[in-house]
């Protein structure tokens, strides 16, 4: 923990925030599918958690040209340079209730700006740091 004192200290909340324009970045991801989102109707933590390693594994490419970008000489310096990444470009919004949602890292990035929950951005930064080869 004492290697993590030194980044500053920002956090997601589950409010508007606002965030950058990141279009810039849109050639990087594969347009996303409607047939693409994995919904869970009061899913049980575990079988989440299952499902979310199924999505990063089953859409893996979705990353795998933004992930280099993101690659800093450190490991802390890769983790915090994706978690800017997102903190900057998507925004963060809470599921409907009784309703997980599982979006593909392209489908998250699709609709960054009206905002995707902490699962979504779970399994997008899960699929960098696995094109990365850091283990998590």
């Amino acid at each position: 923990m004492r290697a993590l004192a030194h980044i500053p200290s920002k956090t997601v909340t589950s409010g508007y925030r606002a965030i950058k324009d990141g279009s810039r970045y849109n050639t990087y991801f594969p347009p996303p599918d409607e047939r693409d989102r994995v919904i869970i109707k009061d899913g049980e933590v575990t079988d989440t958690v299952e499902l979310m390693e199924k999505v990063v594994w089953k859409y893996l490419d979705d990353t795998k040209r933004i992930a280099p970008l993101l690659m800093r000489p450190s490991t802390l310096e890769t983790c915090k340079a994706i978690w800017e990444f997102i903190h900057n470009f998507i925004q963060y919004k809470l599921d409907q209730r009784g309703l997980e949602q599982l979006r593909r890292p392209a489908r998250s990035w699709a609709e960054r700006a009206t905002g995707v929950d902490c699962d979504c951005m779970s399994i997008f930064t899960s699929s960098i740091l696995t094109n990365l080869k850091i283990p998590l």
